[in-house]
Protein backbone atom coordinates (compact mmCIF):
# COMPACT_ATOMS: atom_id res chain seq x y z
CA UNK A 1 0.00 0.00 0.00
CA UNK A 2 2.80 2.69 0.81
CA UNK A 3 4.47 2.15 -2.89
CA UNK A 4 1.30 3.05 -4.13
CA UNK A 5 0.79 5.96 -2.58
CA UNK A 6 4.72 6.65 -2.98
CA UNK A 7 3.89 6.38 -6.45
CA UNK A 8 0.73 8.79 -6.70
CA UNK A 9 2.84 11.60 -5.04
CA UNK A 10 5.42 11.15 -7.03
CA UNK A 11 2.81 11.48 -10.57
CA UNK A 12 0.52 14.32 -9.46
CA UNK A 13 3.55 16.46 -7.78
CA UNK A 14 6.37 15.86 -10.03
CA UNK A 15 7.99 19.52 -9.87
CA UNK A 16 8.00 19.52 -6.30
CA UNK A 17 9.97 16.18 -6.25
CA UNK A 18 11.92 16.86 -9.07
CA UNK A 19 12.79 20.64 -9.41
CA UNK A 20 15.88 21.70 -10.82
CA UNK A 21 18.74 22.83 -9.00
CA UNK A 22 19.15 26.90 -9.74
CA UNK A 23 22.70 27.48 -11.19
CA UNK A 24 24.16 30.87 -11.02
CA UNK A 25 26.76 32.31 -13.72
CA UNK A 26 29.71 34.24 -11.98
CA UNK A 27 30.22 37.79 -13.81
CA UNK A 28 32.57 38.87 -11.22
CA UNK A 29 34.82 38.26 -8.35
CA UNK A 30 34.67 41.76 -6.05
CA UNK A 31 36.98 40.52 -3.92
CA UNK A 32 38.13 37.27 -1.86
CA UNK A 33 34.59 36.40 -0.15
CA UNK A 34 32.61 38.11 -2.33
CA UNK A 35 31.03 37.37 -5.94
CA UNK A 36 28.41 38.68 -8.56
CA UNK A 37 25.70 36.23 -10.39
CA UNK A 38 23.28 36.12 -12.20
CA UNK A 39 20.51 33.73 -11.80
CA UNK A 40 17.20 33.81 -14.46
CA UNK A 41 18.71 37.42 -15.52
CA UNK A 42 18.79 39.08 -11.67
CA UNK A 43 22.40 40.14 -10.97
CA UNK A 44 23.23 39.94 -7.26
CA UNK A 45 25.80 39.89 -5.00
CA UNK A 46 26.37 36.55 -3.02
CA UNK A 47 28.81 37.14 0.38
CA UNK A 48 30.56 33.65 0.77
CA UNK A 49 29.91 32.39 4.92
CA UNK A 50 32.80 31.34 7.29
CA UNK A 51 35.58 32.76 5.27
CA UNK A 52 37.85 34.96 6.60
CA UNK A 53 41.37 36.12 4.92
CA UNK A 54 43.65 38.85 6.21
CA UNK A 55 44.56 41.85 4.76
CA UNK A 56 47.88 40.57 3.67
CA UNK A 57 46.67 37.52 2.12
CA UNK A 58 43.34 39.23 0.17
CA UNK A 59 44.97 39.54 -3.45
CA UNK A 60 46.24 36.57 -3.61
CA UNK A 61 42.97 34.73 -2.31
CA UNK A 62 41.24 37.29 -5.06
CA UNK A 63 43.62 35.93 -7.80
CA UNK A 64 42.48 32.27 -7.11
CA UNK A 65 39.27 33.22 -7.06
CA UNK A 66 39.34 34.59 -10.19
CA UNK A 67 40.88 31.20 -11.35
CA UNK A 68 38.73 29.39 -10.53
CA UNK A 69 35.18 30.81 -10.72
CA UNK A 70 35.34 33.59 -13.70
CA UNK A 71 32.70 32.38 -16.43
CA UNK A 72 31.76 29.14 -14.48
CA UNK A 73 28.24 28.01 -13.29
CA UNK A 74 27.82 27.47 -9.52
CA UNK A 75 25.24 26.60 -7.04
CA UNK A 76 24.61 28.94 -4.03
CA UNK A 77 22.91 28.17 -1.19
CA UNK A 78 22.75 30.50 2.08
CA UNK A 79 26.04 31.55 0.62
CA UNK A 80 28.10 28.22 0.65
CA UNK A 81 29.02 28.37 -2.76
CA UNK A 82 29.49 24.75 -5.23
CA UNK A 83 31.32 25.08 -8.64
CA UNK A 84 30.01 22.81 -11.74
CA UNK A 85 30.02 20.19 -12.60
CA UNK A 86 33.03 18.91 -10.51
CA UNK A 87 31.44 20.28 -6.92
CA UNK A 88 33.77 22.19 -5.37
CA UNK A 89 32.82 23.70 -2.20
CA UNK A 90 34.65 27.28 -2.53
CA UNK A 91 33.85 27.91 0.48
CA UNK A 92 36.18 25.21 1.75
CA UNK A 93 39.29 26.17 -0.45
CA UNK A 94 38.89 29.67 0.55
CA UNK A 95 38.90 28.01 4.45
CA UNK A 96 42.01 25.55 3.99
CA UNK A 97 43.96 28.38 2.13
CA UNK A 98 44.31 26.69 -1.23
CA UNK A 99 46.12 29.39 -2.76
CA UNK A 100 48.93 28.93 -1.09
CA UNK A 101 49.73 25.35 -2.45
CA UNK A 102 51.46 25.58 -5.99
CA UNK A 103 49.84 26.14 -9.08
CA UNK A 104 52.14 24.40 -11.67
CA UNK A 105 50.25 21.17 -11.05
CA UNK A 106 49.63 19.47 -14.13
CA UNK A 107 48.43 15.85 -15.03
CA UNK A 108 50.81 14.15 -16.72
CA UNK A 109 48.37 10.89 -16.84
CA UNK A 110 48.14 7.19 -15.80
CA UNK A 111 51.24 6.02 -14.24
CA UNK A 112 52.16 2.89 -15.65
CA UNK A 113 55.86 2.07 -15.59
CA UNK A 114 54.95 -1.58 -17.29
CA UNK A 115 55.77 -5.10 -17.27
CA UNK A 116 58.82 -6.12 -14.39
CA UNK A 117 62.19 -6.97 -15.64
CA UNK A 118 64.48 -9.16 -13.82
CA UNK A 119 67.67 -7.87 -13.07
CA UNK A 120 70.75 -8.04 -15.87
CA UNK A 121 72.98 -10.76 -15.01
CA UNK A 122 76.92 -10.98 -14.95
CA UNK A 123 78.65 -12.43 -18.35
CA UNK A 124 79.57 -15.97 -16.57
CA UNK A 125 76.81 -18.07 -16.15
CA UNK A 126 75.73 -19.43 -12.70
CA UNK A 127 74.95 -23.18 -11.69
CA UNK A 128 71.55 -23.35 -10.44
CA UNK A 129 72.54 -23.71 -6.88
CA UNK A 130 74.37 -20.22 -7.02
CA UNK A 131 71.06 -18.51 -8.89
CA UNK A 132 69.01 -19.82 -5.74
CA UNK A 133 68.74 -17.56 -3.16
CA UNK A 134 69.92 -18.98 -0.09
CA UNK A 135 67.91 -17.79 3.09
CA UNK A 136 69.35 -18.08 6.63
CA UNK A 137 67.10 -21.12 9.19
CA UNK A 138 65.00 -19.72 11.28
CA UNK A 139 66.03 -20.71 15.03
CA UNK A 140 63.72 -20.73 17.40
CA UNK A 141 64.06 -20.04 21.46
CA UNK A 142 64.29 -23.82 22.96
CA UNK A 143 61.62 -24.26 25.85
CA UNK A 144 63.26 -25.82 28.84
CA UNK A 145 61.18 -28.59 29.99
CA UNK A 146 60.74 -29.38 33.96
Amino acid sequence: MKRVVYLVVFFLFPGRILAAVPMARVLDVVNSRTIRVQVAGQQSMVALTGVEISAEEEGAATEYMHRLLDGTWVYVENGSVYRSPDGLYINGELQRRAWRSSSNMHYLGIADPGPAKEPARSGKAASPSESRRRVPARRYPTRSRR
